[in-house]
């Protein structure tokens, strides 16, 4: 994989997302799939994918990771929620800015040769071409997306299969 490849997979990734999110009527953003704790709200969901490729990147990156209130990691009940949709997207955006930014900084060398073993229950407890990593977290987002495009489905949204429709 090269570092172009990666970038055209992320923005590809951010721009579904993006319409994906857009679709999701504000006064449902305290929806969940199931009445009870242990499932988010749309809007958590919302809140999860507004972070989950490009500040996960910079923890890999730099180490600076998201506060411990922002990782799915916290119970479902405290896990923060999205005032509105045009926030959401207004977050997403400025997290695949800063994905993007990250990965034009990265060294080639760095991109191709470096291993990275990560602090977090979901990350790689063995050596992992730092490549293979990234890529992880933008499969980590296209996960949180599908779930969304099923809360959607149930929601009976319409509009869901843009990408089938051309």
């Amino acid at each position: 994989m090269e570092k172009k490849d990666l970038a055209d997979f992320a923005e590809e990734t951010y721009k579904i997302t993006a319409k994906l999110m857009a679709l999701v009527p504000d006064d449902k953003l305290d929806w969940r799939p199931a009445e009870t704790a242990d499932r988010w709200t749309t809007g958590q969901l919302m809140h999860h994918l507004t972070y989950s490729t490009g500040l996960f990147w910079q923890g890999v990156l730099k180490g600076q990771w998201p506060d411990d209130g922002d990782t799915e990691q916290t119970n479902a009940a405290e896990h923060p929620s999205v005032p509105t949709v045009a926030e959401a997207l207004e977050k997403l955006e400025a997290n695949r800015a800063l994905a993007a930014q990250l990965l034009v900084e990265l060294p080639e060398d760095d991109f191709r040769n470096r291993t990275y073993c990560g602090p977090r229950i979901d990350e790689p407890d063995s050596p992992k071409p730092l490549r293979h990593v990234l890529h992880y977290w933008v499969l980590h987002q296209v996960r949180h997306q599908s779930i969304l495009l099923v809360y959607l489905k149930l929601l009976g949204v319409k509009g869901v299969n843009f990408w089938l429709d051309g």
